[in-house]
Order: structure tokens, then C-alpha cells, then sequence
């Protein structure tokens, strides 16, 4: 009876030593997993935060480029606006209270004078085709030709002035550099009976 009982007792000791070893190797293998898990989340994490961080410096040379482009857009902006100085309206407020002399100078090549004196060039030339002309606002004027006078309007168009009135419409070259308006001298036709003939004008300033 002794020797069954001494078995019992030597059989529980050996299935609880056996209980606690497989509770103990299942403690390590949680263990285990749990450490495992750690460094798992640990690297995801460090990913996470690379990808954050690739994200905001893509963002950050997004937005210096944006920048850039607006920087030039302004700057081209500014040249565009300075192109664009100089217009019509520029010159007909620089011609305001201007008076000019409009004069033939020259009768197909020929000093006028002479050309009078020689019969070559009609005898009425300075005395009736010279005219003149009185800036008085941004777009009108006073012209005036063999004493009289006729209200006037004008335009700018690709470097020339033209000049409406009742008596015809005249055309005056010019140029415009800093501010400053210049009329060169230009040349016109003329058809009479004995054929056509060049003209050569000069414009001057005046106070008439």
C-alpha cells in the first residue's frame, strides 16, 4: 500500500513539475513575441517617420519652386509694363501746348528757293503749303493753313501722328526717346501736270 501510494505521489510530482515547465516555456515564447512585436512596431514607426519626414521636404521644394515661378512671373511682369511706356497717350500729353511748323524745305531734291527761283517748283510753295499746328489736348489741335483756322483732332499709330481736319488730313512722322518728342524731316508726292514731284518737310518748333 505504501509502495502504491509512494507512486501516486512520485507521478504528481513529475506531472506538476512537467505543468510548470510547459507554463515557463510558454511565458518565454509570449516573451518572446512580445519583444518581437516591440521591434516590429519599432522600425515601422522609423519608417513612418522617414516617409513623414520625404513627404514634408517634397512639400517644402514644391513650395521654394512655386515661389520661384512667382518671382519670375513678377518679373516679367515688370518688363512687360516697361515695354509698354511710351504710348499714345504718353505722346499726346507730352504734345499738349505744343506748336509746330510744318514747312517744305526741299521740291524734288532742290532747295525750295531755288527751285522757285528756276521755275521748277510751283511759286505759291511757301506761302500756301507750309501749316501749322496747335496741340491743345490729348487728342485735338488747331490747325492752320493761308490764315485759317480748323478744329482738329489727332491719333498716335506705329510712330506717326495723323492729323484730321475739314481741310485733309496730314501725317507727321516722329520719334520718342526719354520723354522727348522729335520730328525728323519726311518726304511726300505730289502729282501736277508736268508729273509727280517729292516734297521734303521740316517740322519745327514754334510760339506763332
Amino acid at each position: 500500500m505504501k509502495k502504491i501510494v509512494s507512486t501516486i505521489l512520485v507521478c504528481l510530482c513529475t506531472l506538476s513539475l512537467a505543468a510548470c515547465a510547459n507554463k515557463g516555456s510558454n511565458n518565454s515564447s509570449s516573451s518572446t513575441k512580445a519583444h518581437s512585436s516591440k521591434v516590429t512596431e519599432s522600425k515601422t514607426s522609423k519608417k513612418e517617420s522617414s516617409k513623414s519626414s520625404s513627404t514634408k521636404n517634397s512639400s517644402a521644394s514644391l513650395a521654394t519652386t512655386s515661389s520661384s515661378s512667382v518671382v519670375n512671373s513678377s518679373s516679367s511682369s515688370s518688363q512687360a509694363d516697361s515695354s509698354t511706356k511710351n504710348t499714345s497717350s504718353d505722346v499726346g500729353n507730352l504734345l499738349i501746348g505744343k506748336k509746330y511748323t510744318v514747312e517744305p524745305s526741299k521740291y524734288d531734291d532742290i532747295d525750295v528757293n531755288t527751285a522757285m527761283n528756276e521755275n521748277k517748283a510751283p511759286q505759291n510753295i511757301v506761302s500756301d503749303y507750309d501749316y501749322n499746328i496747335d496741340f491743345t489736348g490729348a487728342n485735338t489741335a488747331t490747325y492752320h493753313q493761308m490764315g485759317k483756322d480748323f478744329n482738329a483732332s489727332y491719333s498716335v499709330s506705329n510712330g506717326s501722328i495723323i492729323i484730321k481736319s475739314s481741310a485733309g488730313t496730314q501725317t507727321l512722322p516722329y520719334s520718342l526717346n526719354n520723354g522727348t518728342i522729335t520730328f525728323n524731316n519726311f518726304t511726300t508726292s505730289e502729282t501736277t501736270s508736268n508729273g509727280s514731284h517729292k516734297i521734303t518737310w521740316t517740322v519745327e518748333k514754334t510760339d506763332y
